[in-house]
């Protein structure tokens, strides 16, 4: 099973430190329970398209998903980010079809809206 971390949206810095502490009891948890975990955010917020508190959540989210991966890789652990354009709703069901099987610690972005964009 998997479960799905949707991004809030919090809109100043002790919103952030807040969500960023949220996600991180639901990954500990989701792991303690062997279930992979998607990481569902808006993927014009990686580049801080809305603004830098929550450019400062996606990227905080980001690393943690990857330092997760990073120290779940030998017990097996599955974390993956899926980047999801603007207007585009995916069930939670569904979003681990868009991270291959055996993948961790990625972001996998939908859509192109991000394409010719300069990530920092």
């Amino acid at each position: 099973m998997t479960t799905v971390i949707r991004a809030t949206e919090p809109d100043d810095l002790t919103g952030v430190r807040s969500a960023l502490l949220t996600a991180f009891e639901q990954v500990k948890a989701a792991i303690a329970a062997g279930e992979d975990v998607v990481m569902a955010v808006p993927a014009g917020d990686l580049l801080g398209h809305r603004g830098p508190e929550r450019g400062a959540y996606v990227g905080g989210l980001v690393g943690m998903v990857r330092a997760v991966a990073f120290e779940g890789a030998r017990p097996g652990w599955v974390i993956n980010v899926v980047a999801l354009p603007e207007g585009v709703e995916v069930a939670d069901g569904d979003l681990d079809l868009y991270v291959g099987a055996g993948v961790t610690g990625q972001v996998v972005t939908v859509g192109t809206g991000l394409l010719g964009k300069v990530a920092p």
